[in-house]
C-alpha cells in the first residue's frame, strides 16, 4: 500500500514537476514501512497521456534481508492518463540504498525492493 501526497514544483528542465511525499507499507517476509520524498518529472505524450520518473530519498523503519540499510532512495518510473480531475498510472517502484549502483561503501545487502504499482489520484 502506497499513499502519496503530489504538489507542483517549478519546472524543472523545462517539464512538468512535482513534489512527492509518500508512505508505503508491504508485508511478506520483508515486512517494512518506507517514508521518502521525491522530484517527479512529467512528460506529456498526449494531452491526457504522460511518463513520469520521481527521484526520491527515504527511510524504512527496519533493515531487512533485501534492505540492509535505513537510509533508502527511491524511484518510481510510470505512465499515466488524466480524466478530468482523475490520474490513473501503472509504475515501477524500488527502494535501495545504492550500494551497488552509486558505489558506496554501505554494510549489508542492497537486493532492494521492486513494486508493480497501480494509482489513481484526484486533485483536490
Amino acid at each position: 500500500m502506497f499513499v502519496s501526497y503530489q504538489k507542483d514544483a517549478p519546472a524543472l528542465f523545462n517539464r512538468k514537476s512535482l513534489y512527492e511525499l509518500s508512505i508505503a507499507y508491504w508485508s511478506g517476509p520483508n515486512y517494512n514501512t518506507a517514508l521518502s520524498f521525491g522530484r517527479t518529472l512529467r512528460w506529456k505524450l498526449s494531452p491526457e497521456n504522460y511518463c513520469a520518473a520521481t527521484l526520491g530519498i527515504g527511510m524504512v523503519d527496519r533493515t531487512t534481508d533485501h534492505l540492509g540499510t535505513t537510509g533508502q532512495f527511491m524511484v518510481r518510473l510510470a505512465f499515466g492518463r488524466k480524466f478530468g480531475e482523475y490520474d490513473l498510472s501503472i509504475g515501477e517502484t524500488h527502494y535501495s540504498n545504492g550500494k551497488t549502483a552509486l558505489g558506496l561503501d554501505w554494510d549489508g545487502p542492497n537486493v532492494g525492493e521492486d513494486f508493480l504499482t497501480l494509482m489513481l489520484a484526484r486533485e483536490f
